[in-house]
C-alpha cells in the first residue's frame, strides 16, 4: 500500500534551488545591414505585421455575443483593416485572487498585442473581472484605439459594439506600413 510513510523522493538532501543562467539577455541595439520589413510601429514602439481590430472579453459568458459582433464588424469592410477578430475564453467569472490577476494579465497582453491596432474589450457587468477592475490590470492604453462596452448596460449591445468598431476603425484606417527593422 502506497502511503506518505513509505513514499521517498530522490530529491532528499535538495532544498534550494537557484538559477544561474550563462547566456546574456538578448539586446535590441540596431544591427548594421540588418534586414527589414514593412511594419506598423505602434505607440509603444513595438511592431505589428497585421492591422487589425480585436474583441477581447473580460467573461467567457459572452463569448458568442463577441463572435457576433467580429461577424458584424468583418462585415463592414472597413478601410486598411485586415479584419476584426474575437479571442473565446472560458475564464473571468467567479475567479479570485491570482487566478483573476493571471486571466486579467493575459487579456491585457492581447490588448496591447501589436497586431491590434484597436480593441473592443466586452464586458458582461456582473462578472468577478468587471471593466474598471480589468482597466486597472491594463494599465495605461489609448482612449481612441481601446473602447469598453458592458453589455448588460446596454440598450442594444450589437447595435453600441458596432458604433464603437466604426469609431475605432476611423482611427486605424490611417495606420501605414513602414520599413522597421528585422529585429522589432
Amino acid at each position: 500500500m502506497v502511503h506518505t510513510h513509505n513514499v521517498k523522493t530522490t530529491l532528499d538532501g535538495t532544498l534550494t534551488y537557484t538559477y544561474e543562467p550563462e547566456q546574456a539577455a538578448a539586446t535590441k541595439e540596431p544591427i548594421e545591414n540588418e534586414w527589414t520589413f514593412k511594419g506598423y510601429e505602434r505607440e509603444n514602439g513595438e511592431v505589428g505585421i497585421r492591422n487589425e481590430i480585436w474583441i477581447i472579453n473580460t467573461v467567457g459568458c459572452i463569448n458568442k455575443t463577441a463572435e457576433l459582433v467580429a461577424k458584424l464588424g468583418n462585415a463592414e469592410s472597413y478601410q486598411n483593416i485586415d479584419g476584426v477578430y474575437n479571442f473565446p475564453h472560458p475564464f473571468g467569472c467567479s475567479q479570485l485572487g491570482d487566478d483573476l490577476k493571471s486571466t486579467q494579465a493575459l487579456l491585457a497582453s492581447l490588448v496591447h498585442h501589436p497586431n491590434a491596432a484597436g480593441v473592443l474589450v466586452l464586458g458582461l457587468g456582473c462578472e468577478n473581472n468587471y471593466i474598471d477592475l480589468f482597466k486597472e490590470a491594463l494599465g495605461p492604453y489609448n482612449e481612441k484605439r481601446i473602447k469598453f462596452l458592458a453589455v448588460q448596460e446596454a440598450g442594444d449591445e450589437l447595435e453600441e459594439a458596432l458604433g464603437l468598431l466604426s469609431e475605432i476603425a476611423e482611427v486605424v484606417k490611417g495606420d501605414k506600413r513602414k520599413e522597421v527593422p528585422l529585429s522589432n
